[in-house]
């Protein structure tokens, strides 16, 4: 067991392993709360200035120039080669001074001519409080500003060459902007602030020492398809909102693309070629990312303290960070690449956050790190070639609410390990292959975590290792070929590892150490298959239950030692060195276990309050029991017994506590002595059965059915048939289900070859065959509503027959009341028995219906179906007409006559004669009077 301290040092260590420009601090207790401290430095120094900060004074009119294009269209200066055409103006020769355009709708041609900036002057070129303005094809050299706009609106500056030391064009306090087309060297490139509705298209900027492109305060923006070279900063946006960067190419840069307090900005398919720092987004709000690519440098993607931001199939390789997140809300990165990278992706103090299904392969320390973050999401990841020897592909700490799912970290060191977080689900992942200490998935102080349906195998250490972890689940693992042992629990309280695959280990198949509340089972496999290995070795665990694990092939099977309060159940400890090695232990059970052929059977030394009963030790070569001063109890009393031994299976001739009575019990008469001091009082003649196989159909009514299992036949009228399997070392079984008449079995009609060593049920689904039914009411008035109650359903109508259709079976039926009339047999049952059956429901008019009859009797009627007599019923006979009048008949005397069929129940009643002679299978007597026959098919 590793202390905590240095678990949670291991990993904050992995940080600093390339880490550059993140330092992670921890405030003292009692201050606020962790956060990451962040310096990040580039190889130009601090972060460059950002664009020129607005002045907080109204725009002053410059009041010295040299040539000014005046609001009535005149130029002031007379000798400036300039000519005047409408509202164009055109260089006809180069020269030094400035113009300042004051004209509304005017048109600058620069006709390729060059005009170099006065000192003194705040620009080459001003256009002030303008609309209209168009300054194009204008080469400028300049000290302070190239083309500067004040307050104007709707302006285009195209075509131009800007190259000095200050600004290529800056804009302030304006609307409706195009600056497309320029080019710029050794200059600030160009910038905007307080400006609406502006477009930056297709300039190619370079060597700029700060921004390429810098924009503030400003609002619905559009840069695109820029080029910018060598500048310290690419595109620089601050406190702007709408803002569009798309496919602007940004080379040998110290920052590509730098966001800060930007709401609603869409980033696409940028070029961050060489940039320190690739895209760099803080305090933002609803930003998009999708398909920038970048290589070389320190960070890919930046992303601190945003609301709602969204990156995807983004492209950076050979960062030292592919993306970095802190302090975010609502974050997603999915669907990209960040490969080759020291820390692929590093986030910290993040809520909300989503990394999925991005390639994060090739890493030299950690692919994914999450620290101090909730309500995260890591998903079908690639997380492969990582450093074999010191990288993790998955590193978490102090996390809430995690879910890691679907990904692949195939032959990494460690492929996925975490501390002091909770609530935290792994599931459905590779992580085989694990090349380092300590195992494929490392857990410490963790809880509520839970780790399903991953594949662990093939680890050079162990599978799976917790320590200090609280309320662990850890199942449907693949876990095989570990190189020490298959799972670590070291300092566990609560914990559940059931139904994992685990063989093949190295030297421990569980590890189970100073634990408690522990319940390992159904875990199948050969756990280790090493003769000097051991299949589960438990130490200082309390209050815990081991039951039904296979461990076989082994040094020692079930080695438990200094435990309290154990229960070691229904195990498979066959074909090793020893079964049961139980030493030092307190109040520990172990029962139901079978241990078949091992060369000893078992070992006790040093228990107290031991109980070893109903196990089965089969063909071992003997047991060790030294003597020494211990309590083992080696049955459960009389009736329970104690275990089955292969070599002392009989006679069983007498029962009771002191066999004596007559008549066998089970139980050997005779006990059955390990040493002076351990005796099995109660020995079983046979082999003690934990397990059952439960076979459930479904779609059958009332039928009987069969299993055939490894053929014996087992057959039940019940949905349900249970058959005991012995403790057996591995044995398998096969079955078929045999059909039955009027079903087809839709599956499983047969079934593979069963492990025995856990309970199983299997459900057989039969799909029945359907025969008409038809029920005829005799003796309503024509149009009487009538039914008839068929278990949960009613059939009913109008007319004289009800019809339905049902599978092979018996049913009971009640015929539904009719105002004024009862029925001479209100209920009964009809068999189907793959053919169509008919029921006859006869109605008579109740006294209180108005009819004449002169009164109502009682008679027993017997029920008949196929022959057979199968019940009785009380008819009840009207004195007076039926209702119907049925033609051709005489209608029936006033006189009821009725007789009961004679046989015995359960005999076959034959055509019996009515009085007269007159067979009572007609449907009346010739005279009218009805038969008192009613057949039930």
């Amino acid at each position: 067991m590793r202390p905590p301290t240095i678990v949670v040092a291991l990993i904050l260590a992995s940080l600093a392993l390339g880490g550059i420009g993140h330092t992670w601090t921890k405030v003292p207790s009692g201050s606020a709360p962790f956060q990451p401290l962040r310096v990040v430095t580039s190889p130009q120094g601090p972060d460059p200035p950002g664009p020129r900060a607005l002045s907080s004074e109204p725009v002053i009119h410059p009041s010295t120039y040299g040539t000014i294009i005046l609001p009535d269209g005149n130029v002031s200066n007379a000798s400036a080669p300039i000519q005047v055409a409408g509202h164009t103006y055109t260089l006809t020769a180069s020269f030094t001074g400035s113009i300042l355009d004051e004209r509304n709708g005017s048109v600058l041609n620069g006709n390729g001519m060059t005009l170099t900036q006065v000192n003194g002057t705040d620009a080459a070129f001003i256009g002030f409080n303008v609309d209209r303005l168009v300054v194009e094809n204008l080469s400028v050299e300049s000290t302070t500003t190239g083309i500067l706009l004040e307050a104007v609106q709707g302006a285009v500056v195209t075509g131009n060459h800007l190259t000095g030391a200050g600004w290529s064009v800056d804009a302030e306090d304006s609307v409706n902007l195009s600056v497309v087309g320029n080019t710029g060297s050794g200059m600030n490139g160009t910038t905007y602030g307080g400006d609406v509705n502006v477009s930056v298209l297709n300039n190619v900027l370079s060597n700029s020492s700060g921004n390429a492109i810098g924009i503030v305060d400003s609002s619905v923006v559009s840069i695109t398809g820029n080029q910018a070279n060598g500048s310290a900063v690419g595109v620089e946006v601050l406190r702007s909102d709408h803002v569009n960067l798309i496919a602007n190419e940004l080379s040998s840069t110290g920052h590509g693309i730098v966001e800060k307090g930007v709401s609603f900005s869409f980033v696409r398919s940028n070029t961050l070629t060489l940039s320190q720092m690739a895209i760099h987004v803080e305090n933002g709000n609803t930003v998009s990312g999708s398909l920038n690519t970048g290589s070389g440098g320190i960070e890919g993607i930046a992303i601190l303290g945003t609301t709602g931001a969204t990156f995807t199939s983004e492209t950076f390789s050979g960062f030292t960070t592919g993306a970095y997140l802190e302090h975010d809300l609502n974050v997603s990165l999915t669907s990209s690449q960040f490969t080759g990278a020291q820390h692929a992706v590093m986030v910290g103090n993040t809520t909300n956050l989503v990394v999925a299904s991005n390639n994060l392969s090739s890493f030299r320390s950690v692919a994914t790190w999450v620290g101090f973050s909730s309500n995260v999401t890591v998903q079908s990841n690639l997380l492969l070639n990582g450093n074999r020897t010191s990288s993790s592909a998955l590193s978490m700490c102090s996390d809430r609410n995690v879910r890691v799912e679907g990904n692949a970290a195939r032959g990494d060191s460690v492929a996925f390990q975490d501390a002091l977080s909770s609530t935290l689900r792994v599931t459905y992942n590779d992580f085989s292959g694990s090349a380092g200490l300590p195992a494929a998935v490392w857990l410490s102080d963790d809880s509520q975590a839970t780790v399903e349906n991953n594949n662990v195998s093939g680890a050079d250490h162990a599978g799976i290792e917790a320590d200090s972890t609280q309320n662990l689940v850890f199942e449907f693992n693949l876990d095989s070929r570990a190189g020490y042992s298959a799972v670590n629990l070291s300092g566990v309280n609560s914990a559940v590892v059931e139904n994992n695959t685990i063989d093949h280990a190295g030297n421990v198949g569980l590890l189970l150490n100073h634990s408690s509340g522990l319940t390992v089972q159904y875990n199948p496999g050969g756990f280790t298959q090493q003769a000097n290995g051991t299949g589960i070795l438990a130490t200082f665990v309390s209050a815990s239950v081991i039951d039904q694990n296979n461990a076989t092939h082994v040094g020692d099977a079930l080695a438990i030692s200094n435990c309290t309060d154990l229960q070691l159940l229904n195990n498979n400890g066959s074909l090793s060195t020893m079964g049961l090695r139980l030493v030092d232990d307190v109040n520990t059970t172990a029962a139901g276990n079978w241990f078949y052929d091992d060369q000893v059977g078992f070992m006790v030394d040093g228990n107290s309050g031991v109980w070893v009963y109903h196990n089965n030790f089969v063909g071992d070569a003997g047991w060790s029991n030294p003597p020494s001063a211990q309590v083992v109890h080696w049955d459960a009393g009389y009736p329970e017994g104690g275990n089955y031994w292969g070599n002392h299976t009989g006679p069983d001739l007498y029962s009771g506590p002191g066999q004596v009575w007559p008549n066998p019990d089970g139980l050997v008469d005779s006990p059955l002595e390990i040493n002076a001091s351990n005796i099995d009082r109660y020995p079983l003649t046979t082999l003690w059965f934990g397990y059952t196989l439960t076979f459930t159909a479904s779609g059958l009514h009332n039928f009987p059915w069969s299993v055939v299992l490894n053929g014996q036949t087992f057959t039940s009228p019940a949905l349900t048939i249970v058959i005991p399997q012995a403790n057996g070392p591995g044995a398998t079984y096969q079955f078929r289900i045999p059909t039955v008449a009027g079903y087809t079995v839709a599956e499983p009609a047969a079934g593979p070859y069963l492990d025995e060593r856990t309970n199983i049920t299997i459900l057989v689904l039969f799909t029945a065959f359907l025969f008409p039914v038809t029920f005829t009411e005799y003796g309503l008035a024509v149009g009487t509503q009538w039914s008839i109650v068929l278990g949960s359903t009613v059939f009913g109508g109008l007319g004289s027959s009800v019809v339905t259709a049902l599978p092979n079976g018996s049913y009971n039926y009640l015929a539904g009341k009719v105002a004024g009339y009862l029925a001479v047999v209100a209920a009964g049952v009809i068999y189907v028995q793959g053919q169509t059956v008919q029921v006859t429901i006869v109605y008579a008019q109740s006294p209180t219906s108005g009819s004449s009859a002169g009164g109502i009797s009682t008679m027993s009627i017997l029920l008949v179906a196929g022959g057979l007599v199968v019940g009785v019923a009380v008819a009840w006979f009207v004195f007076g007409p039926l209702g119907r009048k049925r033609s051709g008949k005489s209608p029936p005397p006033t006189t009821p006559w009725a007789r009961p069929i004679t046989g015995s129940l359960g005999g076959h009643a034959g055509p019996e004669s009515a009085p007269g002679g007159a067979s009572d299978r007609s449907e009346a007597a010739h005279d009218g009077t009805p038969s008192g026959r009613i057949e039930v098919p």
